[in-house]
């Protein structure tokens, strides 16, 4: 079994590499910024007036951070400047100290931050909000439907493997996210379960695949 989060690398063909078995797990990026900013408004209004002004960081090229700001850019209809990091806590370092606008921190990481008012948690990246940070507001709740991005963990099996036996190892996981000890162990990762049914999970990643090479296509990043 293969687990990959997000989407797995382009080129990829569901059917010809893999079998889609279930998506386990989604964690929401969190819109972090500086205090100034009190709202995605706030924010949107700041980027329109001053084009290419606006920085945010990500943890480099490629990343399901970045894919995700560079939506948002393109829903929000700014033009922001990247800054790529090595990690998590550079870039909470650089918003803290008020160099950097904006990072889509994963929720874990935000909770004491916000918390501690030296950053803003502005909105959550997922269609509903997350359990985690139930006061934060989602995209569209915030004023900017359609820029949502969801960060998702799911199984594969390979394409070879018989279908009796997919379909067993997709039973086990259902019931294994139906679990109050697995269930309490995603929540302590500020992530909520994501079941799904293998047809449901198909159609979901083919979904992605191509939106994230729309994004690649818009923002002009060429896979490597």
């Amino acid at each position: 079994m293969v687990v990959a989060t997000t989407f797995p690398k382009l080129p990829y063909s569901v059917s010809e590499d893999f079998i889609a078995l279930s998506a386990l797990a989604a964690q929401p990026f969190v819109i972090t910024t500086r205090t100034k900013y009190k709202s995605i408004a706030d924010l949107v209004e700041f980027g329109r007036a001053n084009p290419g002004v606006l920085n945010y960081g990500s943890n480099g090229i490629g990343t399901s951070g970045m894919l995700f700001m560079e939506k948002f850019a393109l829903v929000a209809k700014i033009k922001m400047t990247h800054v790529p990091f090595r990690g998590t806590p550079e870039a909470m370092t650089e918003i803290v100290a008020d160099r950097l606008d904006m990072f889509p921190g994963p929720a874990l990481s935000m909770l004491e931050l916000a918390k501690s008012g030296n950053v803003n948690a502005l909105a959550v990246s997922t269609p509903q909000r997350s359990s985690s940070m139930p006061d934060v507001p989602t995209l569209a709740e915030a004023g900017l439907p359609g820029a949502d991005y969801t960060f998702w963990i799911g199984a594969f099996a390979p394409a070879k493997t018989p279908r009796s036996v997919a379909e067993r190892i997709h039973s086990e996981i259902i019931k294994a996210l139906s679990s109050p000890d697995v269930k309490k162990k995603i929540a302590d990762l500020a992530a909520d379960p994501m079941p799904m049914s293998m047809a449901e999970f198909d159609a979901f990643v083919r979904k992605e695949i191509k939106l994230n090479a729309d994004i690649f296509a818009a923002a002009g990043i060429t896979p490597q």
